[in-house]
């Protein structure tokens, strides 16, 4: 009996030392939750919490992620929209559209573009033409110079030609021209006589 009795004693001491050491625990679990001012629960039930606290954290800091990217883009796209909308007033297209969406810029950017292009196509065409023209008008102005020279040199052999006749330079081309063939006759005439008296010579 003495034994048994001093047997649950040793267990009474240890069940009340384990208490205290649960106490312990206990109070160095609750210490841990102090900052945070949660009351804990078990450590299975706050490792399940914890795990949730974490899984909510992870969200938020993805969902601050986008949004941090969303504004960049934002900004990005109101950065584009300026300068299109500056690029277009260079050109003489200065214009106020709605909101802050970019697609109304670009649809209106490419009308534009392709306004443009059609000028740029004609100015091209016209450009061609233009220097068709020039080269034409060159090549008139050279034609009409060596034309020029010919009749300067005609006339300088012409004003000869009246001088060695004695007639004025002052005369029609008519007149001219008459005279050229009466002299064109005389020649005939002196050559027809030539040959008779080459006849004749022959003869005798």
């Amino acid at each position: 009996m003495e034994k048994l009795e001093e047997q649950l004693q040793r267990w009474e001491k240890s069940e009340t030392k384990a208490a205290e050491k649960v106490a312990q625990l206990v109070d160095s679990w609750r210490a841990i939750w102090v900052d945070c001012k949660v009351e804990p629960q078990s450590p299975k039930e706050m490792r399940s919490w914890l795990a949730r606290c974490l899984e909510v954290r992870r969200q938020f800091q993805e969902q601050k992620h986008k949004q941090g990217q969303l504004k960049s883009l934002l900004d990005q796209r109101k950065s584009l929209r300026e300068n299109l909308l500056g690029e277009l007033a260079q050109v003489g297209e200065k214009v106020k559209l709605q909101g802050d969406e970019l697609e109304p810029v670009l649809d209106y950017a490419d009308k534009v573009l392709q306004k443009l292009v059609t000028l740029a196509y004609k100015h091209n065409s016209a450009q061609i033409e233009l220097d068709r023209l020039s080269f034409e008008l060159e090549s008139t102005a050279k034609d009409l110079e060596t034309s020029q020279k010919a009749l300067d040199e005609w006339q300088k052999e012409w004003s000869t030609v009246l001088t060695d006749l004695a007639i004025s330079e002052e005369a029609s081309s008519e007149e001219a021209t008459e005279v050229l063939e009466k002299l064109q006759t005389s020649v005939e005439r002196w050559d027809k006589a030539e040959s008779l008296n080459l006849r004749l010579e022959a003869i005798d």
